[in-house]
């Protein structure tokens, strides 16, 4: 094997421990009490002001199902530094009285027919349930405002979204881009294309949402008469729905198929885990996962063999490794590792960023948010190889290459979610985004 790799902790599955909420740790039905009567809404744009919530009565607020507060941008530009978002089983008095099946400020209220008793927030784009199940939770995309504002969107572009999801980002691009501006949405999984779809329908044609692969992306471009795009942005997390909704079997939280795949095409985990061999599947998790006892865990796990189940696979890993690590289950990075593998996603991440110099137009800009270290150090150095003038080997006395760079970068550093949105969605603090502008 090579030596270990550089990297950062990854941060991709869900803690165990609960995380801290914005009035710290404690109660959980106390700390939603507070939210519901201490937070205030900050209002933008000419005659702003403040506006607090009315108390709400013990019993009627039992009585949500869902609720989370988070920082929001609504559908008319105003920017909401505190919001609160809840489907209500009744009405709760003084709390939007016809909120069931109601949108507020941009957020979405819906009936308590099936809904969950509660919710994570999601790392990668969102936060939401599946298209069996009805869009229950309010939809979290990571870094909405900032990559907004580094897309630079503006009315009548054409804009593409390499990782459509359930729709969060392509939403605000619409809105933004309006009253003629496009968007393309790609994505590879169905079940999210499908609530992606219900979302944007009133858009028309201004939306055109594919299933597909963003490694592709040049050819469905072509294929819908798209070019010259004024922005692309590739959001490379998942959502809470494919780790909670089930059917995925990509998560330890529930015990479930091991499967992993985001649509039906190719081998499964549970073909990977029980098909390869000892030293195959040990520098695969070391590899994908970054994980220092690979060796141990792969002899675990070919001794358990056969193994089915999401919940067989973590208690492999964890009698192999002992328990959580950092506050993270021990499993964590084998996980990862084989979703990479399964979904070939450093290979599709390579393959669809080589395609973004020739779909954008002069000026337009790529953003990239990104979740570990694997998948930044690849946007990374593609973005510093395009940007470049000369890509010759070191030590050669004069250029040789001919490299002409197509992209340059709009800013150095990566972005980071603020506290806020940390505090609110805890699955975002890995979320690092970069951003490009063609020349």
């Amino acid at each position: 094997m090579t030596g270990r790799r550089k990297g950062g902790p990854l941060g991709e599955m869900i803690s165990p421990r609960p995380p801290r909420g914005i009035f710290g740790r404690g109660d959980f039905l106390s700390n939603i009490k507070k939210s519901l009567n201490y937070a205030f809404l900050i209002v933008g744009g000419a005659g702003g002001g403040f506006a607090t919530l009315p108390p709400v009565d013990e019993p009627a607020w039992r009585r949500l199902a869902v609720l989370n507060v988070l920082p929001a941008t609504d559908s008319f530009g105003y920017i909401m530094t505190a919001s609160i978002s809840a489907t209500l089983a009744g009405q709760a008095p003084g709390l939007w009285p016809s909120a069931p099946g109601r949108t507020v400020c941009g957020l979405r209220f819906a009936s308590v027919d099936g809904a969950a008793a509660g919710a994570e927030s999601g790392d990668g784009a969102e936060s939401g349930d599946g298209a069996e199940s009805g869009e229950r939770l309010l939809h979290q995309p990571v870094l909405l405002a900032e990559a907004m504002e580094y897309l630079a969107v503006r009315g009548g572009g054409v804009y593409l979204d390499g990782t459509l999801g359930e729709g969060g980002h392509t939403l605000r691009v619409l809105e933004l881009s309006g009253p003629d501006g496009v968007a393309l949405g790609i994505d590879r999984d169905p079940r999210s294309l499908a609530v992606a779809r219900r979302r944007l329908e009133g858009y028309g044609g201004r939306a055109i949402t594919v299933h597909g692969n963003y490694s592709d992306m040049a050819d469905i471009a072509a294929a819908h008469g798209v070019a010259g795009v004024a922005g692309i942005l590739l959001d490379l997390g998942f959502s809470s729905r494919q780790i909670q909704g089930g059917g995925y079997g990509i998560s330890f939280q529930a015990d479930e198929p091991l499967d992993m795949r985001y649509d039906t095409g190719g081998p499964s985990a549970a073909d990977l885990v029980n098909g390869v061999d000892e030293r195959e599947l040990a520098n695969l998790i070391y590899e994908f996962g970054e994980e220092r006892r690979s060796r141990a865990i792969a002899r675990a796990i070919v001794s358990g063999r056969p193994v089915a189940t999401t919940g067989q696979l973590a208690g492999i890993v964890a009698r192999a490794v002992g328990g959580p690590r950092r506050g993270r289950h021990p499993a964590t990075r084998t996980f990862q590792a084989l979703r990479i593998a399964v979904n070939e996603e450093l290979h599709h991440l390579s393959k669809g960023l080589r395609a973004v110099p020739g779909l954008l137009a002069p000026g337009g800009r790529c953003v990239v948010i990104s979740y570990h270290s694997l998948e930044d150090r690849i946007v990374k150095e593609w973005a510093e190889v395009q940007s470049a003038q000369c890509v010759c080997p070191p030590g050669l006395p004069v250029c040789v290459c001919e490299h002409q760079p197509t992209l340059r970068p709009v800013r150095r550093r990566v972005v980071r979610p603020a506290a806020a949105e940390v505090a609110a969605n805890p699955r975002s603090r890995s979320a690092r985004l970069r951003v490009v502008e063609r020349i």
